[in-house]
């Protein structure tokens, strides 16, 4: 269930496939201001 905010829309630049999906997604969100395990 998601419970946040949403507070930008980003555009997917990458995505790589290896055994799992790993997703490069572009934003004008300041991603410096995300504390770490936030």
């Amino acid at each position: 269930m998601f419970t946040g905010i949403v507070t930008d829309v980003g555009t997917l630049r990458h995505m790589t496939s290896r055994g799992d999906l790993r997703l490069e997604i572009a934003t004008r969100y300041d991603c410096d201001s995300i504390a770490i395990g936030a």
